[in-house]
């Protein structure tokens, strides 16, 4: 069957045609793409497909973003790679993997495996691996299509087949049966067509201003907060708990002492304990600093409840979680010492027993 399926490729009516490695090659190489994917899932026992609706857009080898919307439930949901750097959202839970930081390997996306090049790796593998692959490419009405048989043992596992354009060589549709005649047998179906980028460049920054709430309300890694040690604070203009206007600071713009920017959930059953230990760390510093307490919530009475009478040199923020986000804070309290220029110089990440001495000892650091 396998000598048959290979002749195929070489009869002379197909002679100067496009050869497989042409394709996987082009397919590779096709690093920047946009395209919305019709895509289909249809299980065993079931008349009723899964659908979904998947935009890809790939910037580069090494950094593309997924959009996906699972239409008959109304879900979404995105996956991106940036780099070193993996993010997934679904189900309210942004989850990030990032090089350097996280030990863990990053998973297969789902869907990626319709990104161009991704497409042009499993062909790779069709076309080298002859023990376990049967295929067939053919050309006409200028369409390229790939059909492959995967076998597993004598038993042929899945039906694998693509259409490209010939020329431009991207994808346009692809189609599968995986486990034919099995009771696990399940079918799928993408139809793909370009579409107009609408991102050039991907990184945390451009992710952040395209999926806010995520990164404001899901985030769980504290990856990007512990990277804000040497760069400034971000410029925020928040509401003051007293009601009285809002305190507004331009990124860079000096503190006239050092700052203990303290991001903390004002209702919180631990508040008060976090509350304490800074205060108590201020008054035994041997250096004067002003405190900013920045309350995620809205609501000026479980600020005023928490601190109680403003002390000497305390400023208290309501509705802080856009400061929160643009410093990278997945979980709170974070407690931030500010150098006079307005520079982060140390941070710590949560409340523990040592709270009380560890501020202490950034503000002597300074």
């Amino acid at each position: 069957m396998r000598k048959f399926l290979l002749s195929l490729m070489l009869l002379p009516g197909i002679a100067g045609a496009i050869e497989p490695e042409q394709l996987v090659a082009a397919l590779e190489g096709d690093t920047v793409y946009c395209g919305r994917v019709d895509y289909a899932v249809t299980l065993p026992q079931s008349s009723d497909e899964i659908r979904y609706q998947i935009d890809l857009q790939s910037v580069g080898a090494d950094s593309w973003l997924i959009d996906w919307h699972q239409i008959d439930h109304d879900q979404t949901g995105w996956t991106a790679h940036t780099g070193g750097d993996y993010y997934s959202f679904r189900g309210n839970r942004l989850q990030e993997i990032h090089a350097g930081w996280d030990r863990q390997q990053l998973p297969r996306a789902q869907f990626s495996e319709l990104l161009p090049q991704n497409v042009g790796a499993q062909l790779r593998e069709i076309i080298s691996e002859l023990e376990r692959y049967e295929y067939k490419l053919t050309e006409a009405n200028n369409q390229l299509t790939l059909k492959a048989m995967r076998k597993a043992g004598d038993i042929t596992d899945a039906e694998l087949t693509w259409t490209f354009d010939s020329k431009s060589m991207q994808p346009q549709k692809f189609s599968a049966e995986y486990n034919p005649g099995q009771i696990s047998e399940h079918q799928v179906y993408a139809h793909y067509q370009p579409l107009t980028p609408t991102v050039t460049t991907l990184s945390e920054s451009t992710l952040k201003e395209r999926y806010a709430e995520a990164f404001a309300n899901y985030r769980q890694s504290n990856f990007a907060i512990e990277q804000m040690r040497g760069e400034p604070l971000p410029a925020f203009s928040i509401q003051l708990a007293s009601g009285e206007g809002r305190l507004t600071r331009q990124q860079g713009e000096s503190f006239r002492q050092p700052a203990v920017i303290v991001l903390l959930e004002s209702e919180s059953a631990l508040a008060g304990e976090l509350v304490s230990a800074v205060r108590q760390a201020i008054d035994e510093s041997p250096r004067d600093a002003q405190v900013i307490w920045a309350c995620m919530e809205r609501n000026p009475r479980s600020a005023s409840e928490l601190l109680g009478a403003l002390r000497s040199g305390e400023t208290a923020l309501i509705g802080a979680k856009k400061l929160a986000a643009d410093c990278g804070a997945a979980a709170l309290p974070v407690i931030m010492i500010c150098q006079t220029d307005g520079t982060v110089k140390d941070i710590a990440i949560g409340l523990n027993k040592d709270t009380r001495t560890d501020v202490i000892q950034m503000i002597m650091k300074l």
